[in-house]
């Protein structure tokens, strides 16, 4: 049985304050029901028109309540009877509206084409991703629309649960979550338009704020300073939406940008001088005789800003130093794709190649890559030194001595070499492992609450949840990814069952049971408080505290576990004309079989799945052998790129199945 509840309002009745008696009426009429405000003073306003070919039992706010007693007359609420889906019709209507009677919607309408009303066809088009193959791919398979669900919160409208009052675009955000949902979808025009609505909030120094407005009348909400990584991200998406797409055309599209209100406007220029802008600032924040990024603000890890503002110019943060390296490889890279920048790609790519040997020089000491550096000048020799190192071994200042998004971003860009990526997978495995999941650092960071050390957050928040908790989701995907490019097919399916609700209460031990349609955003230790969480650590490793389901819905994550789904577990993934075809499975999906969107309509594919899990040996359409060429990977083989064209027949409706093995 399903319930919804309506919350409604007019320009009277605003929401969501106690409202009077008989605000709301309800109408059954030919062609279905008129929910709508009750003739008063303030006239008849707006009407909800509500059709629907199932049996809908109407009734008020008392089925929210145990004590069954209504509380407001502006909450109508929808029962089902037992069902396994659900149609409705909602639209806006004149209260007196007296349309004509209609047929109400049943399931055969969602498939038909509507005869006016532009964008009916968009919720099964954007949840047409799905996966089928038995009941160890139950969870995956009931969750994948709920996390479509879920990034389309976070895109379109960013007020979560917990942040119904207000909300913008974070910068590192939107170029994540919504940007990656996008382009698992292959919606390629959308992609544009908010790389394009992104470039469009870029400061004239190049930079951005760290979170702006977007929606009609907040364009000039602007959240700052920004941390240190925010400027690198919109880099990142351009590049990979340039790899995506092949559209050379983005790059010559003019663009404004942002001006304050009543100052004089900067004229226009192209999505290539918004991206130069950013990479000379990025260039002039090097910390001096080095190609590092100075840490600024702080970086990914929101509750790591840094207490004492010198830090701020002397301090490098090897996730953020990790991320520069990937998004000049990445620009470099999509440059190749749309072809006709070839000076440029290369200039990039030995940027790249600096920014990782300075990595190297500084930041990997002793076998492993420390989270946080310090540098002094350089000498008259031009040489520079590491004043102190931060979470690390050697670290005798935070209490913490192994990160996890440093080395695990360092595994995703290519910047060890097996030998070395072995290494910190086994660190990774045996100091930053938990029963939920991966963990950010070895143990809790020491609370003070009091006057700040080092980190702001960090020392003096509360809360236990989040960045603070330690199993933030987000991190954990990255890990996904991270095992993906490495071809662990068992650690990248045992990841993303982790995350997912209706599967997380049979693996991870200690997990309570979650809302199973809502994406969490972390695994939160059921404790006391920091003190408490502290002290039971050990515990919380091994599920003994209990995990709760953390801050709901509103995050990037969804976007990009649906990204890690459709691209690293299905392995689909568009690269201009040419389809990357790279799954990594473990045997136990063998047989499984996937919808996933591509070049405007659906392809259809089959595994066949052996022990490797990895590297197919070949694909097939309609039993013929495809022409395929074998992609490049340093730690395993890599996929298979087939042309676009090729594909053509099986992304039409009734089209042949795609058969993948791997060995």
């Amino acid at each position: 049985r399903l319930m919804l509840a309506l919350h409604l309002e007019d320009d009277a009745v605003p929401a969501p304050g106690g409202t009077a008696p008989g605000t709301v009426r309800v109408e059954q009429r030919a062609d279905g029901l008129l929910v709508r405000p009750a003739r008063s003073g303030h006239g008849d306003g707006h009407a909800l028109r509500l059709r629907t070919a199932d049996d809908v039992t109407v009734a008020d706010d008392a089925q929210l309540f145990d004590d069954g007693r209504r509380r407001s007359a502006g909450v109508v609420t929808l029962l089902t009877t037992t069902t396994s889906d659900l149609a409705i019709e909602l639209r806006i209507a004149s209260a007196d509206d007296e349309a004509a009677p209609s047929d109400a919607p049943g399931r055969q309408a969602q498939k038909e084409p509507p005869a006016s009303g532009a964008g009916a066809h968009w919720w099964p088009d954007v949840t047409a991703l799905r996966v089928a193959g038995g009941p160890d791919t139950d969870p995956l398979a009931v969750s994948l629309p709920w996390l479509v669900r879920d990034a389309f919160v976070h895109f379109l409208a960013p007020r979560g649960l917990e942040q119904y009052t207000g909300g913008a675009w974070g910068t590192r955000d939107v170029s994540q979550g919504p940007l990656e949902l996008l382009l698992a979808l292959d919606r390629q025009d959308d992609a544009r338009d908010l790389l394009l609505t992104i470039l469009g909030a870029q400061e004239p120094d190049g930079s951005w704020p760290q979170a702006f407005g977007f929606l009609p009348g907040h364009e000039h909400f602007r959240m700052g300073p920004p941390h240190g990584d925010v400027l690198h991200w919109p880099v990142l998406a351009v590049g990979r939406y340039l790899q995506a797409s092949g559209d050379a055309s983005v790059l010559e599209e003019l663009v404004d940008w942002y001006t304050p209100a009543g100052d004089q406007a900067e004229p226009a220029t192209t999505v290539l001088a918004h991206l130069e802008r950013a990479l000379d600032l990025a260039r002039a924040g090097f910390l001096p005789g080095t190609r590092l990024v100075a840490y600024g603000h702080g970086d990914w890890n929101d509750s790591l800003q840094p207490a004492d503002p010198a830090m701020a110019r002397t301090m490098t943060s090897a996730w953020t130093v990790t991320l520069h390296h990937q998004a000049l490889s990445t620009l470099a890279d999509g440059l190749a794709v749309v072809g006709g920048h070839r000076d440029l790609a290369a200039a990039l790519l030995a940027e790249a190649a600096q920014v990782a040997a300075d990595l190297h020089r500084y930041l990997v000491v002793d076998g492993e890559l420390a989270g946080y550096a310090q540098l002094g000048q350089p000498d008259e020799r031009g040489e520079v030194t590491v004043r102190r190192l931060l979470v690390h071994p050697r670290d005798t200042e935070t209490g913490l001595s192994h990160g996890a998004l440093q080395m695990i971003h360092a595994l995703g860009s290519d910047l060890f070499d097996p030998a070395q990526a072995a290494h910190h997978v086994a660190l990774l495995r045996e100091h930053l492992m938990g029963v939920d999941g991966v963990r950010l650092f070895d143990r809790p960071p020491a609370y003070h609450g009091g006057p700040m050390r080092h980190f702001q957050r960090a020392e003096t928040a509360t809360f236990v949840g989040r960045e603070i908790g330690l199993m933030y989701v987000h991190a954990h995907l990255r890990w996904c990814e991270a095992m993906a490019h490495r071809g662990d097919a068992e650690a990248l399916w045992l990841g993303i069952s982790q995350v997912l609700p209706p599967a997380t209460i049979t693996v991870v031990p200690g997990a309570r049971r979650r809302q199973a349609n809502s994406y969490p955003s972390s695994s939160d230790a059921v404790v006391l408080d920091r003190a408490d969480f502290a002290r039971r650590y050990a515990e919380v490793l091994t599920g003994q505290t209990g995990f709760e389901g953390g801050w709901r819905i509103y995050s990037s994550g969804p976007g990009v576990l649906v990204r890690v789904i459709a691209q690293s577990l299905l392995g689909i993934r568009r690269r201009g004309s040419t389809v990357l075809i790279d799954p990594v499975l473990p045997a136990l999906l063998d047989g499984l079989t996937a919808e996933v969107p591509l070049g405007g309509g659906l392809l259809h594919v089959h595994f066949r799945v052996g022990p490797r899990g990895h590297g197919p040996i070949e694909v097939r359409l309609a039993g013929r052998l495809l022409t395929a060429a074998r992609i490049e990977n340093p730690y395993r083989p890599g996929g298979l790129a087939v042309d676009l064209a090729d594909l053509a027949g099986a992304l039409l409706p009734g089209g042949p199945e795609l058969e993948v093995h791997l060995p």
